[in-house]
């Protein structure tokens, strides 16, 4: 590459292209207690050749967020970056290409804008628990779109080479896995502080050691909530949930959702919403799950307190409330009455705002919601597991 020259294209020679799917989600409450291991393994996924972990190096797995969002930056400033004093740096930029050549200045300038990305993101994120790092790697899905791809040497870049979702759809279901089983095991523990997804990124190792970056206006948000210590039973419990929560397409549809009720720039109607669809859907499946539980128990009641006779009704024809009775009576009997309520109370709210306007969007009860997701969620993985344990 001679001294002036620009980036060159990206070709299909430069492949056999694969891809690495990474996810980082900060766990702010939860500290690690072997300080000789680097990381804690909670999941492997073997069929999509990724792993999921615990640990506090986070900079390592960041790191091509960095890069990414620095290549961001350079591509929207003519690779110039953020300056001081603009026309001076462009002046000096240009007579630097002159003297050592773009691909030098390029990675310059490349390597001051990860460095200042990187600072942005500790000041923005740092927490000062440990993080949950998801990594896959695999083939690509779709064929590379070259036209608007160029590489500086090792270093490949674009807008829109690939799309995002094709692999983001691929993983969501381990990740989405991943991070609620944990969220699910350590619920009972001491405190709830809400963790958050830092960001995650899809980007294609070549040949030669070369790495694209392909940005993109599609995005993932996950978050989770966890608790503020992590004992060993924790993720044995985290490792249990997460194969029963991938053998069933209904449950991991309603982690989605439950997924998206928690993203940080989401109102709390749009929560709610999510919210309150993810516990009707799992409603909805674990009514059907512990049905033949829930018929013994009714016949054996003389009275449930309910206002209507449920024994002389058609399961086809229950009412929500109806099915999360059953679901309540029978994972968690003593706490039967005071979920009801909630439930209920929250319907009620719900029904309120969608079709009266009485009740204010603020005042929706997305967190009673969500934690009654969590708790019959996990109430019902440990049947489901159980279940299997002893078939």
């Amino acid at each position: 590459m001679t001294r002036g020259a620009a980036p060159l294209p990206l070709r299909e020679e430069d492949g056999p292209f694969s891809h690495v799917y990474l996810a980082v989600t900060a766990v702010p409450g939860v500290r690690l207690t072997n300080q000789d291991s680097p990381y804690l393994r909670l999941q492997s996924f073997p069929d999509l050749n990724a792993d999921a972990f615990l640990t506090e190096d986070w900079d390592a797995y960041s790191a091509h967020m960095d890069t990414s969002n620095a290549l961001a930056l350079l591509m929207l400033t003519g690779f110039h970056g953020k300056p001081r004093w603009r026309r001076l740096t462009r002046y000096a930029d240009r007579l630097l290409v002159r003297m050592l050549g773009a691909e030098a200045i390029f990675r310059r300038n490349l390597d001051r804008e990860t460095k200042a990305a990187s600072r942005q993101r500790r000041a923005d994120h740092k927490s000062p628990g440990c993080y949950l790092i998801y990594r896959g790697a695999g083939d690509l899905l779709e064929p590379v779109d070259y036209r608007s791809a160029r590489r500086y040497g090792s270093i490949g870049f674009g807008i829109d080479a690939i799309r995002g979702e094709p692999y983001r759809a691929l993983h969501r279901r381990a990740f989405h896995g991943a991070a609620t089983a944990l969220s699910l095991a350590l619920a009972n523990s001491n405190g709830s502080p809400d963790t958050h997804f830092i960001g995650d990124i899809i980007y294609l190792r070549g040949k030669g050691n070369l790495v694209v970056y392909s940005r993109t206006l599609e995005m993932g948000m996950a978050t989770l909530i966890t608790s503020s210590h992590l004992k060993g039973q924790d993720i044995s419990d985290a490792q249990q949930y997460i194969p029963a929560m991938l053998d069933d397409d209904h449950v991991e549809v309603a982690i989605s959702l439950f997924v998206q009720s928690q993203r940080k720039e989401n109102d709390n109607l749009r929560s709610f919403i999510a919210a309150w669809s993810a516990l009707e859907l799992l409603i909805n499946r674990l009514s059907k799950v512990v049905r033949a539980d829930w018929e013994k128990l009714l016949q054996s009641e003389t009275a449930l307190n309910w206002d209507t006779d449920l024994r002389n009704v058609p399961p086809e024809e229950y009412r929500m409330r109806d099915r999360f009775l059953s679901v309540a009576s029978v994972l968690d009997r003593a706490s039967t009455s005071a979920d009801v309520d909630t439930f209920i109370r929250a319907n009620h709210m719900r029904s309120g705002f969608y079709h009266r306007m009485e009740v204010r969007e603020r005042d929706l009860p997305t967190n009673d919601v969500q934690t009654l997701f969590r708790k019959y969620l996990r109430l019902g993985l440990s049947v489901q597991v159980y279940r299997d344990a002893t078939n």
